[in-house]
């Protein structure tokens, strides 16, 4: 027998047997929905956060409970695996998941629309295009052509923990953190940039230092992440491609929400933070979604990009402050780090531009700053890194904006 002939007949028969259970007094059978695909391996991990998502969503419309699995054990002699009827590869994980639902009757609409949700989000936020997959409908996914051991990946039930809602709370989390930052500048004294009597050597108009206009971004980024996080709790608190970036944004938050009072007291312990705090953003940035780019990618964006350049200004103030290089060298050094940091992060994620128009935004100031008195060689290192990284973001940008 074909293996669609099997289906077929299963199809036709199983009513008859379901009938004769229920007349014995046995449980009446359920209606089982479920799909087999391969996983990149290095996605496990946003992959779990979007199934954990997508087994809510089943839940509270209905489902009696949701499991997905990753493959383990793939392979027994004698039998077809999974990885062979999918051609999966080396560096892929066979994902098989299925809900339980009380019956086909009076579902069917729900259950395609959000299948449908939970193919698109998989498309976009993990699997790579032309990825393979077995969803129902006549496809035999178990029996004597196929064995395998698998491990969970997500489960939910009508009264199990998945009334908690993990994604819920971080995008809470990630409002709170975020109104903090906004208002740490009002309940701490604020901060107007280093003094000069905090380093040992007084730094004075330093040529690292953009002009003070430049610093006015921070009202558009505060702004952009309220809102961007205030959108999150309302439309998108379980969206997988949001998920994904809320730990990293939370942990920078509230390492910037406690930064200006450090950085009134201790220039070296503020510029270890201001370090953290863009390492978690870029993180942040790197794991956000394709969805929501003014929502999401936005507001991370510019605030990662302006961090790349503070971080930057303040390794330079120390450099020069605690007298290891002189001002102008300590400059070049570190708008050349700031450069190279830039250039990674634009073609990491070239969907997002507004990276680069912060980092530019602050060269902008940069050369500002040093047009009085002239410095010849952080006025070109600027201008050449404004053009390169322009061009790198107008480069990579269509072609990213296309996938």
């Amino acid at each position: 027998m074909e293996p669609g002939e099997r289906c077929r007949v299963a199809a036709r028969y199983g009513p008859k047997i379901t009938r004769h259970a229920e007349a014995h007094g046995r449980p009446r059978s359920r209606y089982v929905d479920g799909f087999v695909f391969p996983i990149p391996t290095r996605r496990i991990a946003r992959y779990r956060s979007m199934a954990e998502a997508v087994a809510r969503i089943w839940i509270e419309h209905g489902a009696l409970a949701y499991h997905e699995y990753a493959g383990d054990d793939m392979s027994l002699e004698g039998t077809r695996s999974f990885i062979d009827l999918l051609s999966s590869g080396e560096d892929e994980t066979i994902g098989f998941g299925w809900v339980v639902l009380e019956s086909r009757a009076g579902f069917d609409a729900e259950r395609m629309a959000y299948r449908e949700v939970h193919w698109i989000h998989l498309s976009r936020e993990i699997l790579v295009p032309g990825q393979r997959g077995l969803d129902p409908g006549g496809v035999p996914l178990a029996g004597s052509e196929n064995r395998a051991v698998f491990l969970r990946i997500a489960r939910c039930h009508p009264s199990a923990s998945c009334r908690f809602d993990m994604q819920r709370f971080k995008a809470i989390l990630t409002l709170l953190t975020a109104v903090a930052f906004l208002v740490s500048p009002v309940l701490s004294s604020g901060f107007n940039g280093f003094s000069a009597g905090q380093f040992p050597i007084p730094q004075v108009d330093p040529p690292v230092q953009p002009a003070g206009y430049a610093f006015s971004i921070w009202g558009l980024i505060y702004l952009a992440l309220l809102a961007g996080a205030v959108f999150g709790v309302v439309k998108r608190a379980s969206h997988p491609g949001w998920d994904a970036a809320r730990w990293p944004l939370i942990a920078s938050l509230a390492v910037g929400a406690a930064w200006i009072p450090v950085a009134n007291r201790s220039v070296a312990a503020a510029t270890v933070l201001i370090w953290i705090m863009l390492a978690t953003a870029v993180l942040a940035l790197r794991a956000a979604g394709k969805d929501d780019r003014v929502g999401l990618r936005s507001p991370i964006a510019l605030y990662a990009g302006w961090l790349t350049a503070a971080s930057s200004v303040a390794l330079g103030l120390m450099l020069a402050g605690y007298g290891w290089v002189g001002g102008t060298t300590a400059a070049v050094l570190c708008i050349s780090l700031a450069l190279v940091i830039a250039v990674f992060v634009q073609r990491a994620r070239p969907d997002t531009p507004e990276y680069s128009a912060a980092v530019i935004w602050a060269l902008v100031g940069v050369i500002v700053s040093n047009l009085d008195p002239l410095n010849g060689a952080v006025l070109g290192l600027s201008g050449v890194g404004i053009a390169v990284l322009g061009g790198v973001a107008i480069k990579t940008y269509p072609r990213a904006a296309a996938a």
